[in-house]
């Protein structure tokens, strides 16, 4: 959570509970707590899609605006 809150005030990402949410949502396909409503899984899986390329883009910007990119 440390980490989490780190890169949100670092603005990489908007929000650590999203990012916790995130962690819930894998412990659940990994682990396959809600086998039973596969649609329901699928559709959150999917609404968090936009949050990972978002983060992705920012880590980028973030490690070009520092020069840690080599």
């Amino acid at each position: 959570m440390d980490l989490l809150n780190f890169m949100e005030k670092l603005k990489i990402i908007d929000s650590s509970q999203q990012w916790v949410e995130i962690k819930e949502l894998r412990n659940i396909i990994v682990h396959e707590y809600e086998v039973d409503d596969l649609l329901n899984l699928f559709n959150k899986i999917y609404s968090y899609v936009p949050i990972l390329f978002d983060t992705l883009n920012q880590v980028k910007n973030y490690l070009s605006s520092t020069k840690m990119n080599k």
